[in-house]
């Protein structure tokens, strides 16, 4: 994975500067058939934007972050339990270019094969993501309302009515309780791997800072990870 810093400078959204403390993710589906995701992320960095995610992604290991993961990004509206906007970092996934919507949510394949091949390459850049996401706040994917779909979010009453990501991932055999075990499998060889897995070699562990807020102690590690060094919290 390849964290690519895009800030969108532009968007009212990250000139907003609101800050949260996220207990969860959710995950959007673009809705229209762009594979390439600098297109979402630029079309995002746009001064008459009204709305905005944390990252997007597509099928490569490109990760366009547009805002810092504790900002409150406009990214799901409201329901009448309140807003996810204020407690989930969130990211969308690119479609396929073999895709035709018809009607809402609706949409013909022109090319199956494609078209699967696609949305599952993407399913794993979004495992790797959101894995990395719970690791940075030590979140439980598997934990009732943490890892969430936009429309999840929606009958939680916290979110606008879309259908997405499962008006996607339905037609291939996905879902949203598969991802969370998937996401958790992850983070959990990836902790192994750390470890040392069962072969007890010796691991050096440095100590790359101390602080006295967790929010400062998580934002070096976002740092750490995007530069490519395996980083975790220990309380003490």
């Amino acid at each position: 994975m390849n964290i690519i810093q895009q800030t969108a400078v532009k968007n009212p959204n990250y000139q907003a500067g609101q800050r949260i403390t996220p207990k969860g993710i959710m995950i959007h589906s673009i809705g229209v058939p762009q594979p390439d995701p600098k297109v979402i992320a630029d079309n995002f960095n746009q001064g008459s934007a009204d709305s905005c995610v944390h990252a997007v992604i597509g099928t490569g290991e490109e990760v366009y972050q547009l805002l810092p993961w504790d900002y409150r990004a406009w990214h799901c509206g409201s329901g009448p339990n309140g807003s996810g906007n204020g407690t989930y970092i969130s990211f969308e996934m690119t479609e396929p270019s073999t895709i035709r919507y018809t009607s809402g949510a609706e949409w013909t394949d022109l090319d199956p094969e494609a078209t699967r091949s696609f949305v599952l390459q993407t399913y794993a850049r979004a495992v790797e993501l959101a894995a990395y996401l719970c690791r940075l706040y030590g979140l439980d994917p598997q934990e009732e309302g943490v890892l969430i779909s936009h429309a999840e979010g929606h009958r939680m009453g916290i979110a606008s009515n879309h259908a997405d990501v499962e008006h996607i991932w339905d037609r291939e055999g996905l879902s949203m309780a598969q991802f969370r075990k998937d996401v958790a499998k992850a983070i959990e060889t990836e902790e192994d791997g750390e470890n040392g897995g069962e072969s007890g070699a010796v691991k050096y562990i440095v100590q790359a800072g101390a602080f006295e807020r967790e929010e400062n102690a998580r934002r070096l590690v976002e740092q750490l990870k995007a530069a490519g060094f395996p980083s975790y919290i220990k309380e003490v």
